[in-house]
């Protein structure tokens, strides 16, 4: 089958791709959340006028089969000062300001995320003025992909921990009774030693906002307090969140879940819900007296609850080893990031590719 053809616009045509990206989007069939548009023109409005990016497109007999945010960074690090990076999705944020975007990738046609990521290194690597190109937080399945199209590129996953609400489900609908025996002990003695609790599912705008804006408030207050920047301490930041809940809320594709004890919040609860899992971003939880009384793991346990009974078929952590995680999680997913230099790409196996790549050199570790 023929390459496709790469379009890239400039960051002032953000209206024509658009268009563009909201027209493959509807084509797919429930399309990965952060590789949509709303995701995307989200980051846009906070992030745009600091982070230089454009905007590609894979096209085969006249028709759109994906699309690609291209954003644009220098390396801080001494070991690398000044290398020129290019970043694929939402990445490339000012140092302390980012989303982190997870279960990244190319929005592509079904069966053309191949093509569309080696037409990608094909146009970026005639376009050149880059040193690097990296994939920050992406789906294994988009990583391979890159992969094929570049075997230089050297990619690290990282564990992903998650419950599998569909099989609880299946074995009767119980989340506590599906835990460890230590973090299933641990909550239900937090259940009693907390008194009645009060679960709230936010549905409307302003009580989703309403929580959201707790929720930042309980967690810049824990990590300031331990001397930590926290999540939310950029209103670029902020301002993302709070354009994407508006944005995702109306379709029931964002979650904001509050516990209460006694008529006061004890926890907060942020994700977003991405091919029926819910993807847990933040929480913001009060500091109890009695040290032995989990919120936390409570507040967690409950949404999960509700999620199951909704009908979410997962309650995914998201990359990172701490111990809520491994103790709440039943399994694991996987994310990957992954490093190109440009000094290493090789001659590719289409005639395309071949015209547009360099002779290859040593292939720069990935740390």
């Amino acid at each position: 089958m023929a390459d496709p053809a790469m379009l890239l616009l400039p960051a002032e045509e953000a209206t024509e791709a658009g268009a563009r990206w909201r027209a493959l989007e509807a084509s797919i069939p429930d399309p990965p959340l952060a590789r949509g548009w709303d995701w995307t023109a989200a980051w846009l409005r906070n992030y745009g006028d600091v982070v230089p990016h454009r905007f590609a497109f894979a096209e085969r007999s006249g028709e759109t089969i994906g699309a690609a945010l291209v954003t644009s960074s220098r390396a801080s690090g001494r070991a690398d000062l000044g290398l020129r990076r290019l970043h694929v999705g939402t990445a490339g944020e000012p140092e302390g300001e980012g989303v982190f975007v997870e279960y990244n990738g190319v929005l592509a046609a079904p069966g053309a995320v191949e093509a569309v990521a080696g037409g990608l290194i094909a146009a970026l690597t005639a376009a050149g003025g880059w040193d690097e190109l990296l994939l920050d937080g992406f789906e294994l399945a988009d990583a391979r992909a890159f992969t094929v199209a570049a075997p230089e590129l050297v990619v690290g996953e990282v564990a992903s921990p998650c419950t599998d609400l569909a099989a609880i489900r299946a074995d009767g609908g119980d989340v506590i009774a599906a835990l460890g025996k230590g973090p299933r002990s641990r909550i239900r003695r937090s259940l009693r030693g907390m008194g009645e609790l009060e679960g709230e599912w936010a549905v409307e705008r302003d009580a989703a906002l309403a929580i959201f804006d707790e929720l930042v408030a309980l967690h810049q207050a824990r990590w300031e307090a331990a001397g930590e920047r926290g999540a939310f301490v950029s209103p670029r930041a902020v301002g993302f969140h709070r354009d994407l809940i508006e944005a995702l809320l109306p379709r029931q594709r964002v979650v904001l879940y509050r516990v209460h004890a006694g008529g006061e919040t004890v926890a907060c609860i942020y994700g977003m819900v991405d091919r029926n899992r819910l993807l847990f971003y933040q929480s913001g939880v009060v500091e109890l007296d009695d040290q032995k009384l989990k919120p936390g793991l409570v507040a967690h346990a409950l949404c999960m609850q509700a999620c199951l009974e909704r009908g979410l078929d997962a309650y995914d952590f998201l990359a990172g080893d701490s111990r809520y995680k491994r103790e709440l999680a039943t399994g694991e997913e996987g994310v990957a990031w992954g490093r190109l230099s440009r000094d290493t790409i090789r001659p590719l196996m289409s005639g395309a590719m071949r015209r547009l790549a360099r002779r290859p050199r040593a292939v720069t570790p990935f740390d």
